[in-house]
């Protein structure tokens, strides 16, 4: 649902020597026009998403109420082992733009560009990314919004989506014409640096 209005958010994240637990909480008046209490929970149990007091969770139908919420940043935990690795490994960001924006239209295009680059990298403390800036690392996906589309399944997930052309990291060109160079420029990013 579009956002009216303004929108306060709360941040905290707790840690023990079990357990961690991230929180985000916001009041935010949607387009039905009342306001709504969400909070957003991950901990040791999962991620959870409350809507005025009620369990929602993440699911094909709630998950669009993540995605679109203020705090909701676009990220993927898959990784790439073995032979079947999870869909979302090559699919994760297609997705959000073919459903999300173009399809379902949860989010407008800029919103969702800056839910997958620079929300993230601030959040992370990534000074010298998700910008298109001077001084910045290169790191840019040249894309068609109106025929990006994963294309990878469960059966079959190592499969490039379309509607990408070319992706550079780190000033490297890593997907030309839409074909993977074998170029690996990427590298592990920590907190802050």
């Amino acid at each position: 649902m579009p956002l009216m209005g303004d929108v306060t958010v709360q941040y905290s994240m707790f840690s023990s020597a079990s357990r961690m637990l991230a929180f985000a909480e916001s009041t935010a008046a949607y387009n039905d026009g009342k306001w709504h209490h969400m909070v957003a929970t991950q901990g040791g149990d999962g991620m959870k998403l409350y809507v005025d007091g009620q369990v929602v969770g993440t699911n094909p139908q709630t998950l669009p109420a993540f995605v679109s919420h203020p705090c909701g940043m676009v990220g993927s935990d898959a990784i790439l082992l073995g032979e079947y690795p999870s869909p979302r490994t090559y699919g994760c960001f297609p997705v959000i733009l073919a459903e999300f924006v173009r399809a379902e239209k949860h989010l407008q295009l800029p919103e969702a560009i800056r839910k997958m680059t620079s929300f993230p990298a601030q959040r992370l403390g990534l000074r010298d990314r998700g910008l298109l800036r001077d001084g910045m690392k290169a790191d840019v996906t040249i894309f068609d919004p109106s025929t990006v589309k994963a294309t990878a399944t469960p059966r079959q997930p190592k499969q490039f989506p379309l509607g990408i052309p070319y992706v550079i990291v780190n000033g490297k060109v890593v997907v030309d014409r839409g074909d993977h160079t074998g170029a690996l420029p990427g590298r592990a990013l920590r907190y802050g640096r």
